[in-house]
Order: C-alpha cells, then structure tokens, then sequence
C-alpha cells in the first residue's frame, strides 16, 4: 500500500505540479516497494524456510509477531534514510513514517487481539487521500471512491476467506485511516 499511496500522491495536487523528474519518480518507487513490499515478503519466506512460521497466511497472533517486528524496521529504515534528503518533500517522508506506525500499532494490538493488516494498509491510503485532499484543497474524489471499494473488496475477501471477523475488519480499516489522516492532519495545520 506505500507503494501505491507513493504513486497516488504524485498524482494530486501540488505535487503534481512540482517538476521532479522520471528518475526521482521511478528511484522513488523502487525504494518505497522494495522497503515495505519485497524485503518483509523476501523475510517471510526465510521465517517460512526456518519453521518461525508455519505458511505465509500467518494465521495466528503468536506467528504474526517476528514479521510485524522485522517489518516495522524495513519500514522505518525507509523513513530514517528518506528523512536524510532535505529534497524530498516532506508529505512523502510522513507517508512512509504514518506506514510504520500503522505495522507498529498493527504488532502492538496483534498481541491481544487479531486485527486485519490487509484492511490496516487500504485504511491507511484512504486517510492518505482524505488529508491531502483537505490539506491542499484538492479534489481526489475518484482516488478516494476507489479506495473505498478497494477496501471493500478487501474486507469481503477477508471475511468470505474466514480470516477475520467482521470487527477486525472495521478495526482495521479505522485504526490505518486515522494513522495517516492524522500524520497528515497535524502537517498541514504547521
């Protein structure tokens, strides 16, 4: 989801607007997938290999932990080495450090209760969109009604695959919204 939040974000405006050129963009991609997407899958399947978990659906809290662990470092070095370039705007930096908050509290209320990461991430890019469309007065109408249904989407599967309950689901969809909506929020009252 941070990768795809990274490519709606350019597409809004004013950043949309701002003459960055291709190779920023696509440089900008690939970190962004490789951090958040590639390095947690490549780690998955070394705990898969290493019996830490026992299928990559981690279908207990118990195997949940280490992955979410590791996960949030991935997440958070991207941020660490984002926050070192001064050119790189800031909506960008908190993108990436309201997705590492999201994995955190994801870890954090795993332990005491299963709550849908899946529906965590489309959460969050809904909160993305809703606060940039606040914060510069944008319309993203259309990103925001796909969203939306996405997360929909995504919530049936879960429920229609017997993962989650409904509850885990709303839980989730909620905890990632007000994650990055309220990252945003507080950047755009500065």
């Amino acid at each position: 989801m941070p990768t795809l939040g990274a490519i709606l974000v350019f597409q809004v405006p004013p950043l949309n607007r701002i003459n960055f050129n291709t190779q920023f963009h696509i440089a900008f991609y690939i970190i962004t997938f490789g951090f958040t997407f590639l390095l947690p899958l490549v780690n998955c399947y070394i705990l898969l290999r290493s019996g830490h978990i026992k299928s990559l659906r981690m279908e207990t809290r118990e195997e949940r932990k280490l992955p979410f662990v590791i996960t949030s470092v991935f997440y958070f070095a991207e941020y660490y080495m984002l926050s070192l370039n001064e050119n790189i705007p800031q909506i960008l930096k908190l993108l990436i450090l309201g997705a590492t908050l999201c994995v955190i509290l994801t870890l954090i209320v795993n332990m005491f209760w299963k709550i849908s990461a899946h529906m965590i991430g489309i959460g969050g890019l809904a909160g993305v969109l809703i606060a940039m469309s606040d914060g510069y007065k944008t319309g993203v109408n259309m990103f925001l009604i796909s969203a939306l249904l996405l997360a929909g989407l995504v919530g049936y599967a879960r429920l229609r695959l017997n993962e989650h309950e409904p509850s885990q689901i709303y839980a989730g969809f909620l905890l990632g919204m007000f994650c990055q909506w309220g990252f945003l929020y507080f950047h755009f009252l500065k």
